[in-house]
């Protein structure tokens, strides 16, 4: 009886360990597929954060070249930016040298439309064809007005606002007075009266 019960017992724990063993090797086998499992996870996020590494040195490297661009940018923005202020600057004189030019221009024009309009008043006056019936001292008042009136007055006015007024008789403003005068008197006699026809009496 002794013998038979240990060997019913050495039967049951055989079984025991065998379905021990069994259990244990379903277990292992559930563990080395898991285990796969997690390996291939492993791998994957492995292969990730291998992507998100390039990613970020390609991030970096484009900030870096950003940063660089911005500085060369910047440098460019201060060279333009001194460029179109000396464009400016020129612009500026180029303005003036127009405006002087322009000025010049108009004197020019000017002075010649005042030596016409002086010749024309100062003939027509010696020819008799003006101011016949006035004594020479009325002729000549009149005459300076007539040549007041036109492009001499026009002129003399232009110099005054681009020189400045002057009572200086030799100034520039003053070269048609100068010149009618000198007009006046190649033409005037001596101890004149008044003009009979198209010529003085003297």
């Amino acid at each position: 009886m002794a013998s038979g019960k240990d060997r019913a017992r050495e039967t049951h724990i055989q079984r025991g360990v065998v379905f021990g063993q069994q259990a244990l090797g379903v277990r292992l086998d559930d563990l080395r597929q898991r285990g796969a499992a997690l390996e291939v996870d492993v791998a994957r996020i492995a292969g990730h954060l291998r992507t998100v590494q390039l990613d970020t040195a390609d991030t970096r490297r484009a900030v870096r070249e950003t940063v660089t661009g911005l500085a060369a940018l910047a440098d460019e923005t201060v060279l333009l930016a001194e460029l179109l202020d000396e464009c400016d600057q020129r612009l500026d004189e180029l303005d003036t040298r127009l405006d002087r030019q322009d000025v010049r221009l108009t004197r020019m024009e000017c002075h010649e439309l005042g030596t016409n309009g002086l010749d024309v008043a100062v003939t027509r006056w010696a020819d008799g064809e003006t101011y016949t019936d006035l004594p020479f001292v009325g002729a000549v008042v009149l005459l300076a007005a007539e040549v007041a009136a036109g492009p001499c007055g026009q002129y003399e006015l232009l110099r005054e606002a681009t020189d400045g007024p002057s009572a200086d008789d030799n100034a520039a403003a003053r070269y048609f007075r100068r010149q009618l005068i000198r007009r006046v008197v190649e033409h005037a006699r001596p101890n004149c009266g008044r003009r009979h026809g198209q010529r003085w009496t003297c």
